[in-house]
């Protein structure tokens, strides 16, 4: 029985589709370091000395991940899959924690723009495909060349996940009524 090995093209696109997710935190988080340390001491789980490291480190290991998971060599490519499986699920971690400390009130520190997210159960869920998706990454590559039409293939897969992406964020981020009525 063969081992689990992962189409060329739809490599490329999940690697690409989670390295541009990290690149995108990384600059997010860069562009205004205060805020996010003010946001890792919210979750409360690093003693306050190392706060100050932590905040600028996630943002270093998040550039350092998007760049690793472009490398295309099969070692390489591997370890740098695991390690953003590793990141999200520090990341869920850390959610859990806090969900089960009963503090839903804490911005989660992952959006994009200035408003404030909330942790919740579905950064859980959100966090666990992740990971999924990084091991999925980290399978051996089947031996088929990339041919032009994959191109094609990777920019499709690409722009209908960050669409994807985008609208679920957009819809986590919508508030309910909890009382299941109809608007």
């Amino acid at each position: 029985m063969s081992a689990l090995q992962i189409d060329p093209a739809i490599d490329v696109a999940i690697r690409g589709g989670l390295a541009l997710l990290f690149a995108a935190a990384a600059l997010h988080k860069l562009r205004d370091l205060t805020r996010f340390r003010a946001i890792v001491v919210a979750y409360e789980v690093l003693p306050s000395t190392l706060v100050s490291a932590a905040a600028p480190l996630v943002a270093a290991c998040e550039a350092a991940l998007a760049v690793g998971l472009l490398f295309p060599a099969d070692t390489s490519r591997t370890v740098w899959a695991l390690a953003a499986a590793a990141m999200f699920a520090l990341y869920a971690v850390a959610i859990a924690v806090n969900l089960y400390r009963g503090r839903r009130d804490i911005d989660c520190g992952c959006g994009f723009g200035t408003a404030s997210e909330k942790i919740g159960p579905a950064l859980l869920v959100r966090n666990a495909f992740l990971v999924t998706v990084a091991l999925w990454a980290s399978a051996p590559r089947a031996a088929r060349s990339l041919v032009a039409l994959d191109a094609f293939t990777v920019f499709a897969a690409l722009a209908g996940s960050a669409l994807l992406y985008a609208a679920s964020e957009k819809l986590r981020g919508l508030p309910s009524s909890g009382r299941g009525e109809t608007p």
